[in-house]
């Protein structure tokens, strides 16, 4: 990884500063970079150390030699003479050993530093900040203490320091990236090399004012070729103003990146689209499915009134009560409408105490007509006991008619018994109100599917009844089931639970 110049340890005394440059070594592995040194001082400030301290100690040993010598002790005084110099060398030639070491670790240390800098699959940028440092350093010691807002201010002392910002170098990478031919194309002042730079610089001047470890931003940079991309701005900002010299800046090309996540927002508005007009087609078709029974019986009574009027003898009173169930039923569709305008609206619920018998009772009543019409008899057995409930009256009438409506339509063309029974008593999870039909009942595999919006099993049917009924009856906190055998009628239960009595 590459080391945050605010952690480097500094580099042993005498060392050389390395420069980078792009010189492919091998094929196989691709481009590598190789650092070309300045040629090393033959004598280390290690080196020199130990010279001096065994000179010293040479000296000593010399010096009791001759004293030696002086005192006629001859072949004492030549064998310190032979081991001062042997400690001597044996001194030197370990510090020369290490120092050899030292050195190789350093280069080792650099080839794998630059190798690491110049493969990196990222664009790696080195940059000298330190005029800004300065800069701010010279303002705030004139009493500025927002330096961002100065500079804001003052443009054209904003664009000065950004082309005194230099890069210093760019990794492998980044030639490709910005498809420049050399390195000299991206070294230099940072506004000729990146103008566009220029708009993000205010924000780079925040970042480096309020003392933030890492910059990171958007920008779109323009390549040597004049193409424009998006790019993800990163860089670990230093602590103190003397590593402004070294700021080490990375930058991701993020275009095919932001135009999936363009096409990503399109491909969502697309579908939200056909989602909204699904819910339209839902919603027309369930506002059709409601309102088509009423109006049915709005015909129906209306015809059923003429009649009476056109007898010789008119029945006033038969064309009376015709004429106010048909007026019935006119509120009855007015209801359903009301209906979808609150739930378009989001209005809340308007729940009301309905007794459950009267519920099934007035449900029963306004499909009388239909049922006698086909030939259809309806039996009603409904506990005394049932008590009321906290509900919509409206649509959970209207899913029972709904429910009845089918039981009629299924059995009209019926050649055997035509019976509708109706029953309603508690049950273990609550208030149970089934409704049993003798019809033709449904196979296996509609029975699967009788709850999908828009399935049907009658010829021209919308599919909407059923699934409209289900969620109406859930909404109450009940649910809806049913069970058939073909030939043997149908029969549908409406499960209302305790919590609602």
């Amino acid at each position: 990884m590459i080391q945050n110049p605010a952690d480097r340890k500094p580099e042993p005394e005498g060392a050389a500063h390395a420069r980078l440059m792009p010189s492919p070594v091998s094929e196989g592995e691709g481009a590598l970079y190789k650092v070309e040194s300045e040629r090393l001082p033959f004598w280390s400030a290690h080196q020199a150390w130990t010279l001096v301290g065994a000179a010293s100690l040479s000296a000593a040993l010399i010096a009791g030699a001759l004293i030696l010598d002086a005192d006629g002790h001859h072949a004492a005084a030549w064998l310190i003479v032979v081991a001062a110099g042997a400690a001597s060398f044996g001194f030197f030639y370990r510090s020369w050993k290490i120092d050899l070491r030292m050195r190789s670790d350093l280069a080792r240390a650099r080839r794998e530093y630059a190798d690491l800098f110049g493969r990196a699959g990222i664009s790696i940028w080195k940059e000298d900040w330190s005029p800004v440092g300065k800069a701010f350093a010279r303002l705030r010691q004139a009493g500025v203490e927002d330096v961002t807002a100065w500079y804001a201010a003052r443009p054209e002392e904003a664009r000065a320091l950004h082309a005194e910002v230099m890069i210093t170098d760019v990794n492998r990478y980044s030639l490709e990236l910005m498809r420049a031919g050399s390195e000299e194309q991206l070294t230099g002042s940072l506004a000729a090399v990146l103008p566009g730079s220029a708009r993000a610089f205010g924000r780079w001047l925040e970042a480096l004012e309020r003392g933030d470890q890492a910059y990171v931003g958007e920008s779109v940079i323009q390549r040597c070729d004049g193409e424009p991309f998006d790019c993800l701005v990163t860089a670990a900002l230093p602590r103190r103003p003397e590593e402004l010299r070294e700021v080490i800046v990375s930058i991701l090309d993020v275009t095919a990146y932001k135009r999936d996540q363009t096409s990503l927002a399109n491909v969502r508005d697309e579908i939200a689209r056909t989602q909204r007009i699904a819910t339209v087609g839902a919603l027309t078709a369930s506002i059709a499915h409601e309102v088509n029974s009423p109006l049915a019986a709005i015909s129906s009574n209306a015809a059923a009134c003429l009649r009476w009027l056109d007898r010789p003898e008119p029945d006033l009173d038969e064309a009376r009560q015709a004429a106010a169930a048909a007026i019935a039923e006119a509120e009855r569709a007015r209801a359903v409408i009301d209906r979808t305008r609150a739930y378009l609206q989001r209005d809340e619920r308007k729940e009301e105490t309905a007794e459950v018998r009267t519920l099934v009772r007035e449900s029963v009543r306004l499909v009388e007509r239909q049922a006698h019409s086909h030939g259809i008899s309806i039996s009603l057995n409904l506990a005394t006991d049932l008590g009321s409930i906290r509900c919509e009256p409206i649509p959970l009438q209207q899913a029972m008619v709904n429910i009845l409506l089918n039981a009629i339509q299924a059995m009209a063309d019926i050649e055997t018994e035509r019976r509708l029974a109706v029953t309603a008593a508690h049950g273990a999870d609550g208030i149970r109100i089934a409704v049993e039909d003798t019809g033709p009942g449904f196979a296996q595999e509609d029975m699967r599917r009788i709850f999908e919006p828009f399935y049907s099993t009658k010829g021209g049917g919308m599919g909407m009844g059923l699934s409209i009924c289900r969620t109406t009856i859930e909404a109450h906190g009940g649910s809806l089931l049913a069970r058939s055998e073909p030939g043997a009628g149908a029969t549908f239960t409406i499960a209302l639970p305790k919590e609602v009595l």
